[in-house]
């Protein structure tokens, strides 16, 4: 049987998953995947004791995990390392303009009360 070009073979495939590493899969993964099963028709409670069951190499965990990470958005990335970086190693002014900078890509989007149903001024 012939596959397209752009169909990875099994080989493929096996070298691929031999090469990937495995992600750190924390709380919030698993809260994910609890809550896909109980989408799925499975009791809030089977759901939770599953995802707390899960090995950590788990497939569909790993996936899950992947995806959750590659999610953030670029200026969230610098924004938490920025934060880091000024809260926990140093506290020069070129940090703290470093996070004064990535903090700023928030000013539009985030309201100076916390009060998110209000809109923060432009």
């Amino acid at each position: 049987m012939s596959v397209g070009p752009d169909v990875p073979s099994s080989s493929d495939l096996y070298l691929r998953a031999r090469a990937t590493e495995m992600v750190e899969i924390e709380q919030i993964d698993r809260e994910e995947f609890g809550r896909a099963l109980i989408l799925q028709g499975y009791s809030a409670i089977r759901a939770a004791e599953m995802a707390r069951e899960l090995p950590d190499n788990d497939g569909a965990l790993q996936m899950l995990a992947r995806h959750r990470r590659t999610a953030l958005p670029s200026d969230v990335v610098r924004l938490v390392i920025a934060a880091r970086i000024y809260l926990f190693e140093d506290e020069s002014q070129e940090a703290r303009r470093e996070l004064d900078q990535a903090s700023g890509a928030f000013a539009s989007r985030v309201p100076w009360d916390n009060d998110p149903t209000q809109e923060a001024a432009a």
